[in-house]
């Protein structure tokens, strides 16, 4: 059982627009900086990552915070 869950509002980037991948880019971004938060509110210390889009901002987070990113 998990203590605390988040869920973040990701979104893909393929199949978009020019403008579509750039607001993506920056929302994953966004989304990074508010896990930046949630790891150091939590004292995370490590991350684990099984890919796909939804995973982006916690894994730029933890590479970021300099934790360590398990794949």
């Amino acid at each position: 059982r998990f203590k605390e869950k988040f869920f973040l509002s990701s979104k893909g980037v393929v199949n978009q627009s020019k403008f579509g991948k750039i607001s993506s880019l920056l929302h994953t971004l966004k989304l990074s900086k508010d896990c930046r938060e949630i790891f150091k509110k939590y004292h995370i210390q490590a991350v684990f990552s099984v890919g796909g889009y939804s995973a982006a901002p916690a894994s730029f987070a933890a590479l970021f915070s300099h934790l360590p990113l398990f794949i």
